[in-house]
């Protein structure tokens, strides 16, 4: 193990891995962020991702403010939100009237970006609770809404078959259900490269044996101490997580598995690493904001690099009794994370220009029935066009936790 000089928060230490378990070389760089240009084409008939990230701003702004004024109360007429710039319109869906309170909101927001109000067949907080009841049937894989709240859809677990018992609990389900494709279940990607105190997000972090295992979260204030969001199922309670030099970060403590949640016990900063799994270039974290069906994201894995283009297909996901979880796929089917990412950042990039991200997820698992080729740290691993992460704004509630901006 070697020892590193402590470095000015300015500088961070360049991220360099010849060998996946072996220390790399660190080195300090500047204190400037770089732009991210994201190389995935426009879709939805956009001129730039920043004219698309704009819009999407303006609609998740508008959709922050409905979702706290209708609250969680189960008489509440909320179903759902699809913020899907493409639209180009936020659509919210609503059982029933929708209340004065709720009227006034959407006509101001109207101001700023167009909305549609369109029935809901059931409320989401009818749907919540039914994931979480049929999601703990171990031959389910996965319970997750079906967009506009008008159902849930359930996958199978391949290979397994349907007990009278799951059957009769889905027959007697109080809302419609559909049955999905069958899948194989979670595949967790547990596994830049050498960081320095204090942490950035997106950098590697190794066990104490020295093998590769995961990347770091955003940074955040918990119980007046700067800690770093990570993935539960990556290190066990009390476990010391190492950074890819192999000096020590922190324990991991706090563990909430049915979330895949946890934090390191490190010092953190106020920013994520960006660019390729080499990279030593790095953002500011700006915000957080919940992730909206529709949204466009990048993830920030240490392995396999900033990988953009990739939209939320649902949200408030169940997957054997564990949840909620946020589905995303990469559109044009190439990867959007893999082996080594997990615990990782999922953000937004309002703007390329400024240097800033928005945080919104820590990454969990790969969907197994859509593993595709790596892009990234050049060694063995798995790889998937499709993934299950974390919302950063239900960790943060959920720990009482601030996240560190910059």
């Amino acid at each position: 193990m070697k020892t590193k000089a402590k470095l000015a928060a300015i500088t961070v230490a360049a991220m360099t891995l010849a060998m996946p378990h072996s220390a790399g070389a660190a080195a300090p760089i500047g204190d400037s962020t770089t732009r991210l240009s994201v190389a995935e084409p426009v879709p939805g008939g956009f001129t730039s991702w920043t004219e698309l990230f704009e819009l999407q701003g303006r609609m998740n702004d508008a959709a922050a403010e409905i979702r706290s004024m209708a609250g969680h109360d189960a008489a509440s007429g909320f179903g759902a939100i699809v913020a899907a710039p493409e639209n180009r319109e936020l659509r919210v869906y609503w059982r029933g009237p929708v209340p004065g309170d709720i009227q006034a909101v959407l006509d101001k927001r109207r101001e700023q970006v167009p909305i549609a109000v369109v029935q809901a067949r059931f409320t989401q907080a009818d749907l919540l609770a039914e994931a979480q009841r049929l999601s703990q049937f171990p031959e389910f894989a996965e319970v997750a809404p079906i967009e506009g709240a008008q159902g849930l859809r359930i996958s199978r677990r391949a290979g397994h078959g349907v007990s009278e018992r799951a059957a009769q609990a889905v027959v007697a389900s109080s809302v419609a259900v559909e049955m999905g494709e069958d899948w194989a279940g979670r595949q967790f990607m547990a596994s830049r490269q050498d960081d320095s105190p204090a942490y950035n997000s997106g950098g590697l972090t190794r066990r104490q044996d020295g093998v590769w295992q995961c990347t770091t979260g955003f940074g955040v204030i918990h119980s007046g101490r700067a800690k770093l969001l990570h993935a539960a199922h990556c290190y066990a309670w009390s476990v010391p997580v190492y950074d890819g030099g192999m000096d020590l970060i922190g324990g991991a403590y706090s563990h909430v598995y049915s979330r895949d949640i946890a934090l390191i016990d490190g010092p953190s900063l106020a920013r994520m690493f960006d660019g390729p799994y080499n990279s030593s270039a790095y953002k500011l974290v700006q915000s957080a904001s919940f992730s909206e069906i529709g949204n466009w994201l990048c993830t920030s894995g240490a392995v396999s690099g900033v990988r953009c283009g990739i939209q939320v297909i649902n949200n408030n996901v169940y997957i054997s009794g564990d949840g909620p979880f946020v589905a995303a796929r990469k559109n044009d089917g190439t990867n959007a994370a893999g082996s080594g990412d997990s615990g990782g950042p999922v953000f937004e990039l309002p703007n390329p220009d400024n240097g800033k991200v928005i945080a919104k997820g820590i990454l969990s698992a790969g969907m197994p029935a859509y593993v595709v080729p790596c892009t990234g740290m050049p060694v063995a691993r798995t790889c998937y066009s499709r993934v299950w992460y974390a919302d950063v704004t239900q960790t943060l509630a959920y720990y009482g936790a601030t996240l560190i901006t910059g």
